[in-house]
């Protein structure tokens, strides 16, 4: 996977040669990105890091003391997962040489709130960055900047569910590949479409995939057509039918299989 737009800002103020020793203050875990190491590790930086006083001092004074022609010379780079004024707490001679950068959710997302920004995996901050950079264009609060990471880091817009067929499709293109979304989303988004569905178990649907299949399989319609004409979806009793047959009653449909002997139907796009 090549190097994205957030990894190559951050990389970008890493200069081999500036000073001996580079302070890296991390609170977020951004530079424990695989990419972002072995891109340091490209420009010829060593790494260390700082967890335990006593643990750091050791491998500091064995690995780099006194190399300062060698791979001192070459960048050190001390990572630590603390804040920037926390890095005050490192040896005060190694403060003495040193520069010092900070990379944290909140300088690469500063329009965005730093709490809800938090709660999302790391690999989905490659999509919100590139939406940050094009769409963010006034500081959004909580509620607000849990409305944009849906729609624009999960494809999930609340304005646009308000049919059952809405509601199930967006279900089916997150939990059929087992998307995680952070639970404060899943909060809001049940929130924002509930008086829509009053009838629906949206609390368990919506972020438990086990359940919304057992939900999917326990309600059913004699008729498969019924499927695709709302508000007719639920509640609904169906016998089994070979995936062939209901696929066959529409173009609409359309089965994946699941393992060796299971099929799963889902909906086309329009």
């Amino acid at each position: 996977m090549p190097v994205t737009d957030w990894q190559k800002r951050i990389l970008s103020q890493f200069v081999p040669s500036v000073s001996p020793i580079i302070l890296a203050a991390d609170p977020d875990s951004l530079l424990q990105n695989e990419h972002i190491l072995a891109g340091l590790q490209e420009r010829g930086f060593s790494l260390l890091w700082f967890e335990d006083p006593i643990a750091f001092r050791y491998a500091y004074e064995s690995r780099f003391r006194g190399r300062e022609q060698g791979e001192e010379r070459k960048g050190l780079v001390v990572l630590a997962q603390v804040s920037a004024a926390e890095l005050d707490k490192l040896p005060y001679d190694i403060l003495a040489k040193a520069s010092r950068l900070t990379f944290g959710l909140a300088e690469l997302f500063p329009k965005l709130n730093g709490a809800v920004v938090s709660t999302l995996e790391p690999a989905d901050l490659d999509a919100l960055y590139d939406a940050h950079a094009r769409h963010a264009t006034e500081a959004l609060g909580e509620a607000a900047t849990k409305e944009f990471a849906l729609r624009h880091v999960f494809g999930i817009d609340a304005d646009l569910v308000q049919t059952p067929v809405d509601l199930l499709r967006i279900l089916l293109q997150r939990h059929y590949p087992g998307r995680r979304v952070p639970p404060a989303l899943d909060q809001w988004f049940i929130a924002a479409i509930q008086g829509r569905f009053e009838n629906w178990p949206l609390r368990n649907i919506v972020p438990d995939r086990e359940a919304f299949f057992d939900f999917l399989q326990a309600s059913n319609a004699a008729d498969p057509t019924r499927l695709l004409r709302p508000p007719c979806l639920f509640p609904y009793r169906l016998p089994y039918w070979a995936a062939s047959e209901l696929v066959a009653s529409s173009r609409q449909l359309e089965a994946l299989r699941q393992g060796l002997d299971e099929e799963m139907l889902i909906l086309r796009s329009p």
